[in-house]
């Protein structure tokens, strides 16, 4: 309605719509973006990835393969193909201007281990405030997604708590963490039937974890 009515669909506030969807993996937005013309060539603001870039980062094949034919080609991919971009997307890394990437892991390390000291003294608040630096490194560590979402839970910030715990699981679908920690946002928000159906895929990639299947029954 907003886009018939003339709104811009590129307009960044601070991303635009098709990097929104992109990063939150809403595959009929993307294509309904790019058939009104959204432009898949405005990179994310804060990791300056492009919306195929991001899609390939977080090993979305069905979404490079949907954006590819509207994309130019990034200087950095040498082999512009579907392959080729998904290959560049899993090895790039956030790393700021000047910096090596050892640098860059070893200030990631540095983060996560204050954070981790940060949530064994219940200083939560102060915890995902580190978690957030971390992932300014690093936007694709699943772990760091996993460990913001148990202190956002903490501190009552179950919506946060929740986009994190999803970001995991699109990141390491096969973990069963990411499952968990959606699980316990939604039993917040009192979603009680979404919370039992992220806690049976949990359970299903840890059958032997008796923290879930106490949680279930």
């Amino acid at each position: 309605m907003l886009v018939q009515a003339g709104a811009d669909v590129n307009y960044a506030y601070p991303n635009t719509p098709l990097v929104v969807s992109t990063t939150a993996g809403l595959t009929d937005c993307i294509k309904y973006l790019l058939e009104v013309h959204a432009d898949p060539n405005i990179p994310d603001k804060q990791s300056g990835l492009t919306p195929i870039e991001i899609a390939a980062s977080v090993g979305r094949r069905d979404h490079v393969e949907i954006l590819f034919p509207f994309t130019s080609p990034v200087r950095a991919v040498t082999n512009w193909t579907v392959e080729g971009i998904i290959a560049h997307g899993k090895s790039r890394r956030l790393i700021p201007k000047g910096e090596s990437c050892s640098k860059v892991s070893d200030r990631k390390a540095e983060l996560k281990s204050q954070g981790e000291k940060a949530v064994k003294r219940k200083d939560y608040l102060a915890a995902s405030k580190i978690y957030t630096k971390a992932l300014e490194l690093d936007y694709f560590d699943a772990t760091l997604y996993s460990n913001r979402s148990l202190c956002y839970l903490q501190i009552g910030k179950a919506q946060k708590a929740l986009l994190d715990a999803k970001k995991c699981v699109k990141l390491r679908p096969k973990w069963m963490k990411g499952h968990y920690r959606e699980g316990a946002a939604l039993m917040l928000l009192k979603e009680h039937k979404k919370a039992f159906e992220a806690f049976l895929n949990a359970l299903k990639l840890d059958p032997a974890n008796a923290e879930i299947e106490k949680v279930m029954w």
